[in-house]
């Protein structure tokens, strides 16, 4: 999923104009000073490895990739979890949903309710923000799950193209600038989630690949469950027709984005407005048996990226370690908000270079038992309560293919002692999840 936060310069009436740069923190203001207006941009189950910037291919998202080289970049960032709304609870809440004792997809109805929930949407609005959310899955609204609080006007238009997003997304920051308040609107794009349809005018790579007669828009589903009796050439076929689609979507996606923000520059808008990007999560392509994701939570699915911009922000590659629940916790730290005591995000800056960071797939019903991962740098450790272990090397292998779990290696040992912990705390806030097995090295 990505997110984009733009913000504008404010008056004296408003949050803006604390100081814009925590201690040792990667964002510098030319002017010192937090913008006033805020826009998110999310965009849906993006793989960060097919996003230009960091797959070396520019004619995927090239005018992303260059607001990205303008600003400050994440380069080390992960989603909390790998589907959409354990992902954004992080990412607008500051905790993960196990801190809220909330499992999504377990059966409960909804997270906490307003009295209970803080997001940055309802800070904003505390403090004299008018916020909009116009959302294209309507996992991150109000509508179930209730994973938008906060926002005084919500359009949930599920699946709706980049194009019609784009649109709406024009009027509302129209809309916002024309009351002479300060803003937040929100921006969720639902490509390049499933199904994989963009328009016909991006597809011209298909026409280079091998024809085996699949659809990718509309037999997807068909053709993933004839892919273990194929043969490997017909296998490698599929799999290369799908990247091209899903690459397709993101050049669509590209495309709105930049018309979208030429209009916005032209308007003003963007004069004094800080942006940040991020994805939700990822996408599996058959590296660990299905094309899609809320399945395992390994690279492909939970590898993030999040980066802002601003007119006056100082361009740089922030490499610390950076997770989902550090974005709420730095809009609220930038505006000069009061931050949740009970929040887990860090400021960017304040997370030590040897952070680990706790992910969790929070995997629907009937997709297997909790699975958990300790990401720290260069490693990653994978336990779920079935007793399934795994251990990464992610500096050599960054996609997390190559298995290298051994109970007698020192790294593994280490890690194993924020995972019992993170197994305790699991266990604690959802008793219904049954015993861990062999929680242990």
């Amino acid at each position: 999923m990505i997110l984009l936060l733009f913000a504008a310069c404010t008056r004296s009436t408003s949050p803006a104009g604390h100081s814009a740069t925590p201690d040792r923190g990667p964002l510098v203001f030319a002017d010192g000073r937090t913008p006033t207006n805020l826009l998110v941009i999310t965009l849906d189950t993006t793989r960060r490895d097919r996003i230009g910037r960091f797959s070396g291919r520019g004619d995927t998202t090239p005018f992303l990739d260059a607001r990205m080289a303008e600003g400050v970049v994440l380069e080390d960032h992960r989603s909390c979890s790998n589907w959409t709304a354990p992902s954004m609870i992080c990412a607008t809440t500051g905790n993960s949903p196990y801190e809220l004792g909330f499992w999504p997809g377990s059966g409960d109805p909804e997270v906490p309710s307003d009295a209970d929930l803080r997001t940055v949407a309802k800070s904003l609005s505390h403090a004299g923000y008018g916020t909009t959310l116009i959302t294209g899955n309507r996992i991150f609204s109000d509508v179930v799950l209730r994973t938008a609080q906060g926002f005084g006007s919500v359009k949930v238009r599920d699946y709706a193209p980049a194009e019609e997003i784009a649109a709406l997304g024009r009027t509302a920051v129209a809309d916002r600038m024309a009351s002479g308040d300060p803003w937040y609107v929100h921006l969720h794009f639902m490509d390049p989630h499933r199904p994989y349809c963009p328009p016909q005018r991006y597809l011209g790579e298909l026409d280079d690949l091998p024809d085996i007669g699949v659809d990718v828009c509309d037999g997807l589903a068909d053709a993933t469950e004839r892919y273990p009796d194929e043969d490997a050439s017909w296998q490698q076929a599929l799999l290369a027709r799908v990247d091209a689609t899903y690459r397709a979507e993101l050049r669509s996606f590209d495309d709105q984005l930049a018309s979208l923000w030429a209009d916005l520059d032209a308007s003003g808008a963007l004069d004094d407005t800080l942006v940040v990007f991020a994805t939700d999560h990822g996408e599996q392509q058959m590296e660990r048996g299905v094309i899609d994701h809320g399945f395992e939570l390994y690279a492909e699915e939970n590898r993030s990226t999040a980066a802002f911009w601003a007119k006056g922000l100082s361009p740089r590659v922030w490499t610390g370690p950076t997770l989902h629940t550090d974005l709420a916790v730095t809009l609220w730290t930038l505006y000069g908000l009061e931050v949740p005591e009970k929040a887990s995000g860090l400021v960017l800056g304040a997370a030590p270079a040897d952070r680990p960071r706790r992910v969790m797939a929070y995997s629907r019903v009937d997709h297997g038992p909790p699975q958990l991962g300790i990401v720290e740098p260069g490693f990653v450790l994978h336990y779920d309560f079935a007793g399934g272990r795994a251990a990464h090397r992610t500096d050599a292998d960054p996609a997390e293919l190559s298995d290298v779990y051994d109970a007698a290696d020192p790294q593994v040992i280490a890690a194993w002692r924020e995972m019992s912990a993170f197994v305790d705390d699991v266990q604690a806030a959802f008793p219904s999840a049954g015993v861990p097995v062999a929680a242990e090295p």
